[in-house]
């Protein structure tokens, strides 16, 4: 009897176990299909919607970035170079590029003070002789031709010593000028000499450039320059970039109204916004080349490259991802003029477009 009750027990115990097993295993399963239920469908994507913007047509055309200031720095002095600044080297204003051999020059301004010295001491002494002769022909003692001639002469004297001192400070220049110092801050692109070599006088030396103060220089067709304004702020690329790119700004600065009866173009130079450019750089320009129309944009994060074919995703009523392939055409801020089978109003994605497919269930993200 008690190996009865004893079974009697363990059966209990076992029966309880497994119906609070298949509890658990039943409200696991009612939770994954709730969970399953709540997942929402779609690829996750951000969109933005197609606009109707005022943009004027434009073409794009080719200029060069080049600096302001591009000077070729020459010696005022002849002499043996002693020493030059390194190409590459940058150099701030009034920091010394190049040195010369100053030894002669230091000799000849000796000399000039020398002569200084000489032609005062003789000054003195003619004045001195004047006031004896005055006293002399107060009595009667002296002719006024000898004071005439005295006098004569030391006026004479006053001028050589004018012009000795003007020597003076002229080869005082020449000796400051031997230390040929940086007109503004700038870069040396180019050495022209090498240590050793003996400069003459205007020979130039390096070749200096200031790389922060650039500028844009392209040539226009003339037909352009009525919608040419001053002030206006247009697009750039590099040369190399892909029509896709985001381009960079930079604002008309000059519009030289004088073209070439040739080739019929005007020069136009472009203030760029940014500093990275690099001088030389072959830069592509944006310019209006009409009156602005109403034309359908996207921003610029909703084009897509793929095989060498630009598109847009657009976003239809039952939530699937339709490629629709687009031309460019004007680029206004951060949107793009796109023709093609889109509409002012369409959705367009704008990021996650590399995980969606044509036709594929998509969940735009508030």
């Amino acid at each position: 009897m008690q190996k009865i009750f004893k079974h009697k027990i363990f059966g209990q115990q076992a029966l309880s176990c497994g119906l609070v097993l298949l509890m658990m295993l039943s409200t696991t399963s009612a939770l994954a299909n709730d969970n399953a239920k709540a997942k929402p469908k779609g690829v996750a994507v951000d969109v933005a919607t197609a606009k109707l913007q005022e943009v004027a047509p434009a073409t794009w055309l080719s200029g060069d970035l080049i600096s302001l200031v591009d000077s070729r720095i020459a010696t005022e002095v002849a002499g043996h170079l002693l020493n030059i600044a390194e190409v590459g080297q940058r150099v701030k204003k009034g920091d010394v590029l190049a040195t010369l051999n100053d030894r002669l020059l230091r000799l000849r301004l000796r000399d000039n003070l020398t002569t200084v010295e000489r032609l005062k001491a003789h000054l003195s002494y003619l004045s001195r002789q004047i006031t004896r002769e005055k006293k002399l022909a107060e009595q009667n003692s002296t002719s006024q031709s000898e004071l005439d001639r005295l006098e004569m002469e030391r006026d004479m004297s006053r001028q050589d010593l004018a012009a000795a001192e003007i020597q003076v400070e002229r080869t005082r220049y020449l000796v400051e000028q031997s230390r040929i110092v940086a007109p503004f801050d700038g870069v040396v692109v180019e050495r022209l000499a090498q240590l050793g070599e003996y400069l003459s006088e205007g020979q130039a030396l390096l070749r200096f450039v200031n790389v922060d103060e650039k500028e844009i220089t392209l040539r226009a067709p003339i037909h352009l320059y009525d919608n040419l304004t001053l002030g206006a702020r247009v697009q750039l690329q590099p040369a190399q970039a892909q029509a896709m790119s985001a381009p960079k700004l930079g604002v008309i600065e000059r519009v030289i109204p004088v073209g070439n009866t040739r080739s019929r173009m005007l020069e136009v130079r472009i203030k760029p916004d940014s500093p990275d450019w690099v001088i030389g750089e072959a830069v592509k320009v944006q310019l209006p080349s009409g009156a602005a129309e109403k034309q359908v944009t996207v921003p610029r994060d909703a084009l897509v490259l793929r095989q060498n074919q630009i598109f847009v995703y657009t976003v239809d009523a039952q939530g699937k991802a339709l490629r629709v392939p687009v031309n460019l055409g004007t680029s206004t801020d951060d949107y793009i003029v796109v023709e093609g089978n889109i509409s002012d109003g369409d959705t367009v994605i704008v990021r996650g477009a590399e995980r969606v497919r044509p036709g594929q269930l998509v969940r735009p993200l508030l």
